[in-house]
This record gives C-alpha cells, structure tokens and sequence, in this order.
C-alpha cells in the first residue's frame, strides 16, 4: 500500500493543478451565470475532497480496495452539498464575514447531523459511534468551510458590473 501513496499523491497534485486552471478560466468569463456555477463546483469538490479526508485515511489503513476508497467519500459528499448550497446561495457575493460563516456552518453541521442520526436511530455501538465521528468530521469541514467561505467574500459572481465612468468636462 505505501507503494500507491507516491503516485496517487503526483496524480492528486497533477488533478488539482488541472482543476485550478479550468476555475480560473471559468471564474474570468464575462457571464455571471458561468461564475456562479464554477464558483459552486470548486466550493463543492474542495469541500467534498477535505470533508472525507479522516474516512480515506481509515480506508487507506487496511489493505487497498477501490470500493473502500469510493465508499469514504459517502459522508462527505452531502455535507458538501448542503454546506454549499449554504454559501453560494444565502451568503451574498462579496461579504466580508463569508469565511466566518463558513466555518460555523462546516463546523456545526456534521456533529449536528450525525448526532440527530444518533438520536433517531435504535441505541446501539454504531449508533453511539455517530457522536463521535460528528467530532471527527467537524474540524476538516470547519476548515473546508473557511476555505470557501473566503473564496465566497472574493466572488464577484453576484455583484454589479462596473462601468467606466466618463470623464466630467469642467
């Protein structure tokens, strides 16, 4: 297994150089509508990718499978969503408290979901476990989440267009 670290880790620098050159061509386009959507696929996939760091490392622990390494992305993936969905459509473009809004949000979310599933779910080992993978799972989400929430207080993607002003004639 330690044989895959070293080229998963060059194909993971060689995918996110990849992605960040399609954002920022994406980010520069004259239409909002095109900003706004590259805006949410990076909050997305960097929120995903983050989130589901501490299930990859447990998957990466044992021996090496393909399902395994898919099945770690499940509780990140719609963490991402909803934490996503939160930044880039109730926080305004441009708002200078974004990052802090995203931190609260990545950090309250996950202990706040999986404790409920704790709460609803018959009383058992695993389920007393979701308390304490809610604890795991906040603080790379709060980070996530204060990494795109600063990327939401630098998006233009919402604010007007300026306008060159003319010059005043005296």
């Amino acid at each position: 297994m330690q044989i895959l670290t070293i080229p998963a880790f060059i194909v993971a620098l060689s995918l996110a150089f990849v992605l960040n050159r399609v954002f920022q061509g994406a980010e520069t386009s004259p239409s909002a509508g095109i900003r706004r959507a590259a805006g949410f696929a990076k909050t997305f996939l960097f929120w995903a990718v983050v989130g589901s760091t501490p299930m990859a490392l447990i998957a990466l622990s044992g021996p090496f499978s393909w399902s395994k390494m898919v099945m770690s992305l499940v509780p990140g993936v719609p963490l991402a969503i909803v934490g996503s969905v939160i930044l880039m459509f109730w926080v305004p473009a441009g708002k200078k408290s974004a990052p802090v809004i995203g931190l609260l949000v990545g950090g309250a979310l996950p202990p706040v979901t999986l404790w409920t599933l704790a709460l609803i779910l018959p009383k058992n080992e695993a389920t007393m476990g979701y308390v304490l993978f809610g604890l795991i799972l906040a603080v790379p989400n709060a980070i996530a989440g204060a990494v795109a929430g600063s990327w939401r207080a630098r998006a233009t993607d919402g604010l007007p267009e300026e306008k060159p002003r003319p010059l005043r004639i005296v």
